[in-house]
This record gives structure tokens, C-alpha cells and sequence, in this order.
């Protein structure tokens, strides 16, 4: 019914999706419409003087997903906010893990191939030139706090993980790769934004578009070293052939060389890129972490 959201046809669509037990009257559906107007004024100022009232533009956001529900919310915003807003608005939405599958590749994509230098996290003062984690003065472990929106939605579980895969990336030579390099790194991906996304197989599919786009030659081939044969993990210590992402850490701390464990004969998780994903535990770290045979030497 609604292919596309125009100014005749936006009031139609913002009914069918509002839900206010409390409303009596049209007077206070147009009420509740008034919030996508205040947003806009705010974002406009903020862009005339460069000051954000972020709870203020939260609190109208929130209210307006209660009424009228996640995605037809963004939607409305999108149509109502000008497109030199966006920017502005995305953090706040990706802030209130309401961004749209679409918009979210948008995003991941464009992390991957914006160095880091010209990142929002870079200009923000949250990460250096080569990805890592600006620290508070007169420490060696204590990353800088995240204090605004707009620096907590410019660095997210999101950004954390895509970061770390550009590192990856920055460690292979040439421009060829193994796709089992970063199996493990898509799962934690595909895991974490499961409930964010339709297609789950949306990031394998756009990596490998990216991979293509960017001219890297894909080798497929299996290592003689590659323990067992995708069916069963054999329980027993390894150590790791490659860095390993973990979504809780701010840098790769499962680093090539490190000890892990297999408790018992582990199935496969998932299979990303046709690599089989295992759990295992980092001795060092004690945390779990997810591996491709590949990513393992005994």
C-alpha cells in the first residue's frame, strides 16, 4: 500500500501505524506529529550552532517509537528530517539500536572501505589512525570515556567489530586473502545484529561484494594443516594461527600464538563462507571466543 512515503500520502501512513490508547481526539494525533517537527528544529540548530540538546532529541525519538512503533518511527523520520540532517539523526537512531537493515549495511559497508582517519570515531577523538583506542591521559589500559551521543554512536559494537576487521585486513598481504580469515569475524557480526536484520546472510553476502569490489583475490584452498574435517572440533588445547575478533574486547586480544581450549568434541556453531564456526576458550582471557579450523594449529 505504501511503496513510497509522499507528502500526500505521509498522514495516511502515520495513522495506520499510531497506537496511543490515551489519544481522544485528531487533536492529539497532531500533537504526537509536532515531535518530528521539534526533532528537525533541533537538529537544525544544532548544525546553525553546534549545540546538541541530546536528551531533549532522545526523549522525542523514544516517544515517537512507542507510538508509533520502530521502523514506521525511522521511517516517518526519514521523510519528514532533510537529508542534511542525516547524519545527525543516524547516531541517535543507531544509539537506540533502531537503525534499518538497509541502513545498517549502508553503515558497515562504509566503515569498511573509510579509512580510519576520516572516521566519525577518529574526529570525536575515540580512535587513532590505526583503529586503536585513544587512552585518558596518564594511563596504559584506560580507554577515553564515551561521554555525548554522538561519540557513544560513533563507536558501537558495530563500529568495534567492523574496526577490527579493517585491522585484519591491514595484515594480509597483497591482495590476497582466505576467506577462513574472516569467517569467525562475519559470525560475531551475524550474531550480534541477528535481531536487526532480515536476510542473517546479509553480511556474508555484502563482504563478499565488498571483497570483489575492492579486487582481492579469494583463496580457497585448504591447509594441509587444517585440523579434523568441519564435522567435530576434537576436544583438546590449540594455539591460534591467526588474530581472533572478540566482540567484548576494545582491541584483538586473542592474538596469533595464544593457547586455547576445547573442552569437549565441539559441533560448529554456524558455517559463514562455507568455513565451520566453533566455540573455544582464550587460556589467556578466559573468555569464549568463536574459530575456524584454519584459525587453529595444534
Amino acid at each position: 500500500m505504501f511503496k513510497k512515503i509522499t507528502s500526500e500520502n505521509v498522514n495516511i501512513y502515520a495513522i495506520k501505524h499510531y497506537d496511543n490508547p490515551h489519544c481522544e481526539n485528531e487533536k492529539e494525533f497532531y500533537d504526537d506529529m509536532k515531535r518530528f517537527k521539534y526533532i528537525k528544529r533541533l537538529l537544525r540548530k544544532y548544525k546553525e550552532t553546534n549545540i546538541l540538546k541530546e536528551r531533549l532529541i532522545l526523549n522525542h525519538i523514544i516517544v515517537l517509537r512507542n507510538l508509533f512503533g520502530s521502523e514506521a518511527c525511522v521511517t516517518l523520520l526519514l521523510h519528514k528530517i532533510q537529508q542534511e540532517h542525516f547524519s545527525s539523526l543516524k547516531s541517535f537512531l543507531l544509539f537506540l539500536n533502531m537503525i534499518r537493515d538497509d541502513e545498517l549495511q549502508e553503515i558497515k559497508l562504509k566503515l569498511l572501505v573509510t579509512p580510519f582517519e576520516k572516521t566519525d570515531a577518529y574526529r570525536l577523538g575515540i580512535i587513532d589512525a590505526d583503529g586503536k583506542r585513544i587512552l585518558e591521559p596518564g594511563t596504559t589500559n584506560k580507554p577515553t570515556t564515551l561521554r555525548t551521543v554522538e561519540e557513544k554512536s560513533a563507536y558501537t559494537v558495530l563500529h568495534k567489530l567492523v574496526f577490527n576487521i579493517k585491522k585484519i585486513f591491514a595484515k594480509v598481504p597483497g591482495l590476497r586473502t582466505k576467506l577462513g580469515t574472516y569467517a569467525a569475524a562475519l559470525f560475531l557480526l551475524k550474531d550480534t545484529f541477528k535481531e536487526s536484520v532480515d536476510d542473517p546472510d546479509i553480511f556474508e553476502k555484502e563482504f563478499m561484494k565488498y571483497l570483489k569490489e575492492q579486487g582481492y583475490e579469494i583463496d580457497d584452498t585448504i591447509s594441509e594443516e587444517v585440523i579434523g574435517f568441519g564435522e567435530v572440533l576434537p576436544k583438546g588445547e590449540y594455539k591460534l594461527a591467526n588474530d581472533i575478533l572478540n566482540k567484548e574486547e576494545e582491541e584483538l586480544s586473542a592474538k596469533k600464538g595464544d593457547k586455547v581450549v576445547a573442552f569437549d568434541d565441539e559441533a560448529p556453531v554456524d558455517t559463514i563462507l562455507g568455513v565451520d564456526i566453533f566455540p573455544v576458550v582464550h587460556v589467556k582471557t578466559q573468555e569464549k571466543i568463536y574459530v575456524g579450523l584454519e584459525d587453529l594449529v595444534q
